[in-house]
């Protein structure tokens, strides 16, 4: 009988480009249809080099992010820790739920899905967006990710914002 294997990358996760780019001395915007369109700016702040539009504020990256969203039991963490703490119980709840997929084990499917989701004003995930070698893969990635608690929001200058983020989970049979 086989073993099975999961191995999480643990690099930082690479997160959602910025939606905002100069073009001709312009801002522009890509939409979520991947189509472009021109921004008038009245005030703007620009934070490691993306640029925030005050009263336009979407996504907010979790790299850039003020205050990240408090995964469940990183609420007392020094606030310089919780960005790790963060990743940790998420690797730790993937770790706990994941079950790879009988017919992926029996066909012998394994290889990285690419998992990217919002956590939602009010800190539920949102938008699950998985891309991965197989269709089996992707769904158990879906479910491990759609079964995370509720968190307490990304704050942007006190605010509650969208915060993206991406993780890959690697399958492996050995």
């Amino acid at each position: 009988m086989k073993k099975i294997l999961l191995i999480i990358v643990t690099a930082p996760a690479i997160l959602f480009s910025q939606n905002y780019v100069e073009s001709g001395g312009k801002l522009v915007r890509l939409n979520k249809d991947f189509t472009w369109e021109y921004v008038n700016i009245d005030k703007e702040e620009v934070v490691d080099g993306v640029v925030l539009l005050e009263g336009d504020i979407s996504d907010v990256p979790f790299a850039i992010i003020e205050d990240v969203p408090l995964f469940p039991g990183c609420e007392t963490i020094e606030v310089s820790g919780r960005r790790n703490c963060f990743q940790e119980k998420i690797q730790k709840h993937i770790s706990l739920n994941f079950r790879y997929p009988k017919i992926a084990q029996e066909m012998g499917i394994q290889g990285r899905v690419y998992v990217q989701f919002i956590i939602d004003k009010d800190g539920t995930i949102v938008e699950i967006k998985t891309r991965g070698p197989d269709k089996n893969l992707e769904i158990e990635a879906n479910r491990i990710i759609s079964k995370l608690p509720r968190m307490t929001p990304g704050m942007l200058r006190g605010k509650p914002v969208r915060v993206p983020f991406s993780i890959p989970i690697t399958f492996r049979l050995q």
